[in-house]
């Protein structure tokens, strides 16, 4: 090193006198040109950049505008519009890269706005400008040998399986921005003990290193590398999709009442979680909750006739799946089915209606055909138990055939003409819970 620039001081030296009289140009990395006579010049040299607080000489930290693409090396840029592009690796061994803001190809300047997909093993070290705002699905997965990884406030979205795979990355920031964060973003991210979300985004949040939504009523994602017990806030009603998957370190879960819903695969793969207490207040369990748990105990304060079991499934709609408990060790059930519960779906041919959060009302159908009617007590419509209040007016309009009728003690009112024409029916019991008629 010494020897080139012993041999670049004295060639411009001899360049100082040849060019005697003349200006020197020194072209800067914003385009600026700086003019120095050369009569003026007594001596050329180069001088190392010194940090005094860490002692280290550290290059100028400049993003590049790539003048010309062919020669950047390290990547290459997909045209997506008239004025942004895309980056790509042309090696997959790369080990760090600086992805500048705007690159010119064939004489056209074009911004840089997406992040580019760079499932690269080998790289420790990425550089996202500022123009980037958004992180593309799949963008780093599997870059195992990345360690740290540094979001530009400029990002709004973050896609699927993002960082999926990142074995060696610990922690990450979510910035203010960022309004959209797709499906399993930091799955396999074995390493990843924290994921801390900019205090003013008003769409997401974070509390002990967890992901959930702005309002902490979802847990969005738990990072794999957590371990010991977590209690989750009372606030979260609703435990995400593979929220907690792949937590093998996690010893123990504490779910709390206000909890409804317990999302596909949300504690998948747990295998130090040897026993888990599901509240009375859950009704809907996706599938594959707990599959992979080997060792698990599952307690549930419920009867099974209460709870939901479902899926997603292409046409986006619920479907009943029987493979939520899939490979736990044991699921026991606190509670009996109540046997004055029927399911409204398959309790035909009557018809209910929903008057409130916990009420329903016998609404009008096509009874003529029946001889006898036995209205339940309460009814299940969408997995939700609704007592039965109430019976709508003329429910049983000129049913000449009906000659028996059995109303229960839920029933607090029966509206006009219910009965009107119900000419076999020669006597009713209306029970002491009636108040209205």
């Amino acid at each position: 090193m010494k020897k080139i620039l012993l041999v670049l001081t004295a060639t411009f030296a001899v360049c100082l006198a040849v060019f005697a009289g003349r200006n020197m140009c020194v072209k800067k990395q914003n385009g600026e040109i700086l003019r120095i006579n050369v009569d003026d010049v007594y001596e050329v040299y180069f001088e190392d950049i010194f940090n005094p607080d860490t002692s280290i000489i550290t290059p100028p930290l400049i993003e590049p505008t790539v003048e010309d693409v062919s020669a950047y090396a390290p990547l290459r840029f997909e045209i997506t519009s008239d004025s942004t592009v895309i980056p790509y690796p042309t090696d997959l061994d790369i080990v760090s890269v600086i992805i500048p803001s705007k690159v010119k190809i064939d004489g056209k300047v074009y911004n840089v706005t997406s992040s580019g997909i760079f499932s690269c093993d080998s790289l420790t070290y990425i550089s996202i400008p500022e123009s980037v705002t958004k992180i593309d699905s799949w963008a780093f997965y599997g870059c195992r040998s990345l360690t740290s990884i540094n979001i530009p406030k400029s990002v709004t979205q973050i896609g699927v399986n993002a960082f999926a795979n990142c074995l060696s990355l610990t922690t990450i920031n979510i910035p203010q921005n960022v309004s959209i964060i797709g499906e399993y973003p930091f799955i396999g991210c074995c390493n990843l003990y924290s994921i801390d979300v900019d205090t003013d985004n008003p769409n997401y949040s974070s509390l002990d290193g967890i992901l959930y939504n702005k309002e902490k009523t979802k847990i969005i994602a738990v990072p794999e590398g957590i371990k010991g017990t977590i209690v989750i806030p009372s606030s979260v009603k609703e435990i995400g999709e593979a929220a907690f998957s792949h937590c093998s370190r996690l010893t123990s879960v504490n779910i709390p009442e206000s909890v409804t819903q317990i999302g596909e695969a949300a504690f998948s793969y747990c295998s130090s979680l040897t026993s888990i207490e599901i509240p009375e207040s859950v009704t809907e369990i996706g599938s594959a909750a707990f599959n992979g748990c080997e060792d698990l105990d599952v307690v549930i304060d419920n009867s099974k006739e209460n709870v939901k079991f479902y899926y997603w499934n292409a046409k986006d709609t619920i479907t009943e799946n029987i493979e939520t408990f899939i490979n736990v060790k044991s699921v026991t059930w606190l509670r009996e089915p109540d046997p004055t519960v029927v399911d409204a779906s398959v309790y035909a041919p009557l018809k209910f209606k929903i008057t409130s959060d916990l009420t329903v009302e016998l609404t009008n159908g096509d009874y003529n055909d029946l001889n006898s009617v036995n209205i339940p007590a309460k009814v299940k419509v969408d997995g939700k138990v609704y007592s039965v209040t109430s019976i709508e007016k003329m429910a049983f309009y000129d049913c000449y055939r009906l000659s028996e009728i059995n109303i229960p003690q839920s029933i607090t009112q029966i509206s006009s003409s219910v009965f009107y024409g119900c000419n076999s029916l020669t006597s009713i019991e209306i029970p002491s819970s009636v108040t209205e008629i």
